[in-house]
């Protein structure tokens, strides 16, 4: 008895170092391009910020009431239903995820995932900004229930699709390749992506599902 738990406490010590090992590993291969692209995440997020303190009165005013029309139906329990939200939001980051496996497949590509992730982080700025300026308290709560806790799980998706999809490309256009491996790494290349579309998907589920009930607790 006492030898099988020292022996499952080994295999979970073992686990851990393993999962150290791979994580420094990681860093040391894409620590330089995570960072980077995490620097264009925080520009993005700031100047969207910056740019929501910045609007003329007339556009300030149509803004306000879109947004109070979403809470007046978020209150009343008036949305679509987590299905059709969901399929909303999912066919939207669907698209943008298809775009970065293309621009990946090309060896030009990699500028305009930079300018992707910008401005996708430049309008998740934009909002929070906004709401938070806005609404004072209130926004706070509504921006981080209702963006900030969506754009998290699913930035994060994309930036991992992103750094995948830059990698590839570098590939391309440094490496020498025979077809027979190219054939072979896009399509490794392409299950990621599978992947992080799944991760997109319980991302825009939390939007659709979640987010909904926690707004309405707050009004």
């Amino acid at each position: 008895m006492n030898g099988n738990l020292l022996l499952r406490r080994k295999g979970r010590v073992d686990w851990l170092q393993e999962s150290i090992q791979l994580l420094q590993k990681l860093q040391r291969k894409h620590g330089s391009a995570l960072l980077f692209l995490l620097a264009i995440a925080v520009t993005g997020l700031f100047f969207g910020g910056v740019v929501a303190g910045q609007i003329p009165h007339p556009e300030q005013m149509i803004l306000d009431n879109r947004l109070q029309n979403l809470i007046s139906d978020v209150t009343n329990h008036q949305l679509a239903s987590s299905k059709e939200l969901l399929w909303q939001r999912l066919s939207a980051d669907g698209r943008l995820l298809a775009l970065l496996w293309l621009l990946g497949l090309s060896i030009i590509g990699i500028p305009i995932i930079i300018l992707l992730l910008f401005l996708r982080a430049f309008s998740t700025g934009f909002a929070i900004g906004y709401t938070i300026l806005h609404f004072g308290v209130k926004g706070l709560w509504i921006a981080m229930l209702g963006i900030f806790l969506h754009e998290f799980l699913a930035y994060s998706t994309l930036l991992a699709a992103a750094l995948t999809a830059i990698r590839f490309s570098k590939t391309i256009l440094i490496q020498k390749i025979q077809l027979s491996d190219l054939i072979v790494r896009a399509l490794r290349f392409t299950g990621y992506f599978i992947v992080y579309l799944g991760g997109l998907a319980i991302a825009d589920w939390v939007q659709a599902s979640v987010v909904p009930h926690l707004l309405a607790s707050l009004f």
